[in-house]
């Protein structure tokens, strides 16, 4: 349990904020209570930092000036820390973008979750004097956990909303905190692993809604195939077995049968399996995503589609 909290301590705060999808429309509807000057602010926060420059910075972005109040202070220490904490994961638990990085429903677990993410914060945020039991090389601990560049972007967008609308923060508060978190974007997201590059769960639910949607219904073989299957929960399924099993997310937990348990007796042809994989293509390039990684994820697919023929 704990080397799950740990791990968490820092990334579950790019879990949706509110009960809305978590996506770019959010970020961009709390920019709407900003003026010119803090919109520019909160841009330049949000630029991407590099590696080569980062720990320059960390040292640098705990306080809004040199000489003003760290974030620690502005954002009222640990008592306002665990209050943001409070709020956040009551919103988390609304959204289906990311809240599979939370635990199981735990009581304890989530109250030693707290615990770490309080004292953690509290040290980005500017702390000097807060200690921390765990480990604070970010990039080791977030290795294996897979964050999309996409989930990290909600993240910057949302917890700014959470503090601007539900805080009711300054202002200045919230862009200096997102911007000593943004310092850690390139130690926290995953560049490498096909779930990453495919875009996340959050793509990955996109172009399997869009699949059910758009191309299933209009394709007269394949619509029969799937008439009468309950919808969304179908296309949630096949999301999480997307994005678990075989992209490789652990932390989405598939809750179906095993494939050749859920097709046995279905009689499925080497032809409907063509289809359905020409039509997940089509659904990708809908959603723009990365050419090697569609490629990829159509191959681990085609084969295990082949031992779906025939059951």
């Amino acid at each position: 349990m704990r080397s799950k909290v740990i791990i968490l301590a820092l990334f579950l705060m790019a879990t949706s904020c509110t009960r809305q999808p978590a996506d770019a429309d959010a970020a961009s509807a709390a920019h709407d209570t900003l003026t010119a000057a803090d919109q520019v602010a909160l841009a330049d926060a949000l630029t991407p930092v590099s590696d080569a420059s980062s720990d320059a910075l960390a040292g640098d972005v705990s306080s809004t000036d040199s000489s003003g109040p760290s974030v620690y202070e502005l954002m009222g220490k640990k008592p306002g820390i665990k209050m943001f904490l409070d709020v956040f994961f009551k919103e988390m638990a609304w959204s289906p973008v990311l809240n599979f990085y939370l635990p199981t429903a735990d009581s304890a677990q989530m109250a030693q979750l707290k615990i770490h993410m309080t004292d953690v914060l509290a040290i980005i945020w500017g702390c000097s004097e807060c200690g921390y039991a765990g480990n604070l090389d970010m990039a080791a601990v977030h290795k294996g956990v897979l964050i999309a560049d996409g989930e990290w972007n909600a993240f910057t967008g949302l917890c700014f909303e959470v503090m601007n609308e539900e805080l009711l923060l300054p202002n200045e508060t919230i862009i200096a905190a997102v911007k000593a978190l943004e310092v850690y974007k390139g130690q926290v997201v995953d560049t490498t692993s096909l779930y990453a590059r495919f875009g996340g769960r959050t793509k990955v639910r996109k172009v399997v809604g869009q699949l059910f949607t758009k191309y299933i219904q209009a394709d007269p073989q394949l619509k029969a195939r799937f008439a009468g299957a309950p919808q969304p929960a179908l296309a949630d399924l096949v999301t999480d077995y997307i994005a678990g099993p075989v992209l490789g997310q652990k932390y989405v937990q598939y809750k179906g049968k095993a494939p050749a348990t859920a097709h046995a007796g279905m009689k499925i042809t080497d032809a409907e399996m063509a289809i359905f994989l020409d039509l997940l293509g089509k659904a990708m390039d809908d959603y723009t995503v990365n050419p090697q990684a569609k490629g990829e994820l159509l191959a681990l697919l085609a084969k295990q589609g082949q031992a779906l023929v025939g059951l």
